[in-house]
């Protein structure tokens, strides 16, 4: 199978390593075309029209900037007004909402509401919370009320799994050594739950 898979791949690359390509551009694709060949292979309905304008140019002329800055189509732009997006489905979208509706802040209850039909507003919110609730722990780290730290870095947390579950010291103790709230290594669950990995 590997063998006569590889047939079409092998015939592939040797047909990409033969293949041979011109020296010099092809003398149709290297000239420009003049006025009377172009005019020549114009259509005759066309010709009629083209001989009463002006002649086309390969550079910008003020008669092109002048068609650029046009004061009907700007005015027709104008009627047309500004594009509508097409509807999300998204519950935050402002897009669906009727433009007569006043658009205020929402109820800190319908906030809560869409956040649980929503994961992605859900983990941010979450992330947010957690975020807060690390902060003010790390300030109140040094007061005398503290009860101990309810979250911690990487390192003491390997330090923390290596303690307890390779050399069998009692959650208590190292609660204590790294200034723990109590029942804070209850949370990562039994021995086996959260393992250092090698």
């Amino acid at each position: 199978m590997g063998a006569s898979a590889s047939k079409p791949a092998r015939a592939a690359a040797s047909a990409a390593s033969r293949r041979q390509y011109p020296l010099r551009p092809s003398p149709s694709t290297t000239s420009t075309p003049t006025a009377s060949q172009l005019q020549s292979q114009a259509p005759p309905a066309n010709r009629a029209n083209a001989q009463g304008q002006e002649k086309a140019s390969i550079t910008r002329s003020e008669a092109i900037d002048l068609d650029a800055r046009d004061p009907d189509f700007a005015a027709s732009l104008r009627s047309i007004g500004p594009v509508t997006p097409t509807p999300t489905l998204s519950r935050s979208s402002t897009y669906n909402q009727p433009r007569g509706r006043n658009v205020s802040a929402p109820m800190p209850g319908a906030r809560n509401e869409e956040a649980k039909a929503n994961p992605s507003l859900l983990t941010l919110m979450s992330r947010t919370r957690i975020a807060a609730e690390a902060e003010a722990d790390m300030e109140s780290l040094g007061r005398k009320d503290h009860a101990g730290r309810r979250f911690v870095d990487v390192v003491s947390l390997k330090q923390i799994i290596s303690m307890r579950d390779g050399q069998g010291v009692s959650e208590e103790v190292i609660e204590r050594q790294f200034g723990l709230k109590k029942g804070t290594l209850a949370n990562l669950g039994p021995k086996g739950v959260v393992a250092d990995v090698r």
